[in-house]
């Protein structure tokens, strides 16, 4: 297995009042924030339907002790009234968006000191793992029954909830897990069903056994299960 690309996300839902975007959003602090990651986009962004706020959008930063000449590291950065969103790009996976929000943390109690706890005061987190690369199974794979088992079994060991349902659709494999989240209601949240996705890369020729694949897990438990599934059938 070979990783050539790996995008990680979290999703953030906060009670109400729990995020001081009013002090966020003054001047001064949009200037500590875009320079200490060194953020190369910047906008107020309206949500369809949402009837709050802007939210804080940045674009295309890196942590502070990353090199400037690199490619951007953290692809957006969204904060608003009620949810953060964070979508990074980097060889670490969840590890690496663990240390950006330990500093994205510090940031934002140095700019409201009263308010110094509200990054962790989140009611629930959703994750979510992109990875392209390199996966020693071939397409044809997905229609054997050993998939179904290796991956079902392996992400009913991350999350006992809800109920999965696994399915060969062509040549690629998918999981739906349906997985209550009386949290996100209570807050007046819903989301779609979590999915697993595998199939082959677009664009790809066969013989570079080329993979995309997508979760709600955390990026290291990703790599984990598409290392069992390839051992399932090469090992």
């Amino acid at each position: 297995m070979r990783t050539e690309q790996l995008t990680t996300g979290r999703f953030r839902v906060y009670p109400p009042d729990a995020i001081p975007l009013w002090a966020l959003s003054s001047k001064r602090v949009l200037s500590q924030i875009g320079k200490t990651f060194g953020f190369e986009q910047f906008q107020l962004a309206q949500s369809e339907g949402d009837q709050g706020p802007p939210s804080l959008l940045f674009g295309r930063g890196r942590l502070p002790s990353a090199d400037p000449a690199l490619p951007a590291t953290i692809e957006s950065l969204r904060i608003s009234h009620d949810h953060l969103d964070l979508t990074t790009r980097a060889p670490q996976g969840h590890g690496f968006s663990d240390a950006l929000l330990v500093e994205i943390g510090r940031v934002c109690s140095e700019a409201d000191p009263t308010r110094a706890a509200w990054l962790d005061a989140f009611r629930i987190e959703i994750f979510q793992t992109v990875w392209v690369g390199r996966l020693e199974v071939i397409p044809e794979d997905m229609i054997d029954p050993r998939a179904r088992a290796v991956l079902v079994s392996a992400l009913s060991a991350e999350n006992g909830q809800g109920s999965r349902h696994a399915s060969a659709r062509g040549l690629s494999m998918r999981v739906t897990t349906r997985v209550p989240k009386p949290e996100l209601l209570e807050l007046g949240g819903q989301l779609a069903d979590d999915e697993f996705k595998l199939e082959p890369r677009a664009g790809r020729l066969p013989s570079e056994q080329a993979w995309f694949s997508a979760s709600p897990l955390r990026s290291e438990d990703h790599l984990r299960l598409l290392e069992e599934l390839e051992r399932a059938y090469r090992g």
